[in-house]
């Protein structure tokens, strides 16, 4: 279920990148990064009452790069980077620019591709 949201966020991450909303498409990449998160931790056995950021980090950076080697370290930074980006995008009285939030939106889209490869298999 978390996948199928990711994929969904994702989807809407491009549409308003599309229409000009970075600010917004931010928001979406760092949802569709986290909802393939809790997805893929949930798939590998782990579960929890309720996911947070810092659950979600600690425990991926720890079980899928260092321990069980399933995805490479630069990973991990997206998760970071994605929420740093929404919190801009959200809280801040700054704007996400076109060039970041097409980076980020790149990273989404490789972060829940690699994620949904994984499950799927």
């Amino acid at each position: 279920m978390s996948l199928e949201k990711a994929r969904e966020f994702l989807k809407d991450a491009e549409m308003l990148f599309n229409n000009g909303s970075y600010n917004s498409c931010a928001n979406r990449c760092y949802y569709s990064i986290f909802r393939a998160s809790i997805a893929i931790l949930e798939h590998l056995g782990f579960r929890q009452s309720e996911w947070t950021h810092k659950a979600i980090t600690s425990k991926f950076g720890a079980e899928l790069v260092k321990r069980r080697k399933i995805l490479p370290s630069h990973i991990v930074a997206y998760i970071h980077q994605s929420f740093d980006l929404r919190v801009i995008a959200d809280y801040k009285d700054g704007s996400v620019s076109k060039s970041r939030s097409g980076r980020m939106l790149n990273n989404a889209k490789e972060f829940v591709n690699l994620i949904g490869g994984i499950i799927s298999k």
